[in-house]
């Protein structure tokens, strides 16, 4: 990787903003310790801070899925309170206590397999879709799980031949994305050579100069 594109990385990541008002959510289930949140402009000491409280509680409070939830779906309008209804009464129910949620998404970042993940697909998700529930090992261990969704896989297709055969000194590839707008279960191996290259890419651009 050069110079000039470790340094794009990295001005990438000093310019994110995702902005978003929990306070949007107005079914009431949120409570105010959630909806006073207000991420704008959405940078990342912010996005951060929603981490640390999701860690700091998501144990013992089904509040704190909910709102990730939400803040995740933010950007897709309407869909956004649609999907965290459809969440929260998928866990109501199952009878879903926050504990065990937190207790399959931890093993989900321990194991790295498919079966691990597919029982926290089963207890928050009605089908097969993976981008959001995937967003809960981003929050649990961000330095070591990243995002995947739509914009995620249609990078990945771009820049796919850029990063081939161990370029820029990353010695793991990317595979493509079959459908960037149906990223499912079924796109596993996906998913998981993404995090790995995810990874290398973070060990690269760590290096002392």
């Amino acid at each position: 990787m050069t110079d000039a594109e470790g340094q794009a990385w990295v001005d990438a990541l000093e310019h994110y903003e995702y902005r978003v008002n929990l306070a949007d959510y107005e079914q009431g289930w949120l409570g105010n310790d959630w909806t006073e949140l207000v991420l704008i402009p959405g940078n990342r000491e912010q996005t951060i801070n929603l981490e640390n409280r999701f860690r700091a509680r998501g144990s013992n409070s089904l509040k704190s899925w909910y709102a990730v939830v939400f803040w995740k779906m933010y950007s897709n309008g309407l869909a956004r309170t649609q999907r965290t209804r459809s969440v929260i009464e998928r866990v109501t129910n199952q009878r879903l206590e926050a504990g065990r949620i937190w207790d399959a998404c931890s093993n989900s970042t321990k194991e790295g397999t498919a079966e691990a993940f597919q029982i926290l697909l089963t207890m928050l998700s009605v089908g097969r879709r993976l981008p959001v529930v995937a967003t809960f090992p981003a929050f649990m261990e961000p330095d070591r799980f990243p995002m995947v969704d739509l914009h995620v896989g249609l990078w990945v297709n771009r820049y796919l031949e850029q990063y081939a055969g161990g370029a820029r000194g990353l010695d793991s590839e990317l595979v493509q994305c079959r459908d960037p707008r149906k990223i499912t279960i079924d796109y596993w191996q996906f998913y998981s050579v993404w995090i790995n290259w995810c990874r290398t890419a973070a060990a690269v651009l760590s290096r002392p100069d």
